[in-house]
């Protein structure tokens, strides 16, 4: 090499570099497909899983991947429209997308769940909590990694059992997820706590922007709590305007913990009500204590959000659950991977996770706090105080409940 310039050398050298880092991303990428609402009122929900999701995948290809394969993450916009999302996804197939993913909207993951079985690929919620798709709609190419409402109904009686509300509301969403959280929140309030009464129930559109008669109709049965599971805006709006007609009652809900659309607009309006979650920051683990380091250090994510809150937890909390199910399979093959996956049990966030085998739920603990004035250890308005956490025997439904009658390993 001694007749060769230096710029000639260098030129060679990058090039040996660029070939000898060339096999540990050889094979082709684990392409996982993502469909949240990337536009429209329900934007940041669906931006907030992705980002989860793509920190996750960050970290692990920084570390040379999975299975010595590059993790990438493609997020598309399911506008929140199930045919939106399955057209998309049948494109995705085609450049080998094997992993459907969803967050918002339980229609959305149960139109994917049809599609993945048809397609014998993977889909995968970390959101969507509508009972069936692990219930009566059970498939061995669906797996959830979030509690589903039912669970989270239970958590939420053997939570409210302790305490002296016995008159409840329920004010949700008039779709799948908000009826089936309505109905969950009956059936078990009303098992754990045998006086309670459920003095008044409404279901309303998503997106509404008045909510005064639904209000009107609740206040007037005079309950002690107001169930909600409501999320983003229809959350923000229902809480500010129940406030603005002098309701001075409590509230329970799925997503008061979101300190992006929810909490920075409801501020001291939220204090003494209660949220109910599978992640929150506040949890006090080594492993969310890890994350929290982490995501600090990375200035593109703490632009985006402070710190991994609400649903950025939630979707790490949960895929990195399904990558691991991955590696432990040993090869990207989807009768292998759901093989490995069944009956798998990991420690999450705020605890361990088990894979159920046969209808693909994931049994977990749920995590209940109260809004608490500013503290600023987070965020600088009202924010959730220390978490109360109800252990996996209290908020896993059994088998027989749910109405998914497969057996484990069948296809």
């Amino acid at each position: 090499m001694a007749g060769l310039k230096k710029r000639e050398v260098m030129v060679i050298v990058l090039l040996l570099s660029f070939i000898l880092v060339l096999p540990a991303w050889a094979a082709e990428s684990i392409k996982i497909a993502l469909f949240e609402p990337l536009s429209g009122p329900f934007k940041r929900s669906g931006d907030s899983y992705v980002k989860g999701v793509e920190f996750l995948a960050e970290e692990i290809n920084e570390k040379g991947g999975l299975l010595g394969r590059k993790v990438e993450v493609i997020a598309e916009d399911s506008q929140l429209k199930p045919d939106v999302a399955v057209r998309k996804a049948q494109k995705h197939i085609l450049d080998g997308v094997k992993i459907i993913c969803n967050g918002t909207g339980t229609h959305i993951a149960l139109a994917l769940q049809q599609f993945a079985a048809k397609e014998k690929i993977l889909s995968i919620t970390y959101g969507g909590e509508g009972v069936d798709i692990t219930g009566k709609s059970c498939s061995p190419y669906t797996f959830r990694v979030q509690p589903n409402s039912e669970m989270r109904s239970l958590a939420l009686a053997n939570f409210l059992v302790s305490k002296s509300f016995r008159k409840f509301a329920i004010i949700n969403q008039d779709y799948a997820y908000g009826h089936d959280a309505g109905d969950g929140f009956k059936r078990r309030v009303k098992q754990i706590i045998p006086d309670a009464q459920i003095v008044a129930e409404e279901y309303h559109p998503t997106a509404t922007k008045d909510f005064g008669p639904f209000i009107s109709k609740v206040v007037a049965a005079k309950p002690e709590l107001i169930f909600s599971a409501n999320w983003g805006v229809d959350l923000v709006n229902l809480m500010k305007q129940a406030r603005d007609m002098g309701v001075k009652t409590p509230f329970m809900s799925y997503n008061l913990h979101d300190p992006s659309q929810v909490l920075p607009v409801i501020k001291e309006d939220a204090i003494g009500s209660f949220t109910i979650g599978s992640y929150m920051e506040t949890v006090d683990s080594a492993l969310n204590k890890d994350l929290l380091q982490r995501w600090s250090k990375k200035p593109k994510y703490v632009e985006f959000e402070k710190w991994p809150a609400f649903s950025i937890g939630q979707s790490y909390n949960g895929m990195r659950f399904a990558l691991e199910a991955i590696r432990k399979a040993g090869k990207f093959d989807v009768p292998t991977i759901i093989k490995a996956w069944e009956g798998m049990r990991v420690e999450g966030l705020a605890g361990p996770m088990i894979m159920r085998s046969e209808d693909h739920q994931t049994l977990m603990p749920v995590v209940v706090a109260e809004i608490v004035p500013t503290t600023n250890e987070f965020f600088p308005f009202p924010y959730v105080g220390k978490p109360f956490i109800l252990p996996v025997e209290k908020t896993t439904v059994p088998l027989q409940e749910t109405g998914c009658s497969r057996k484990k390993g069948q296809l």
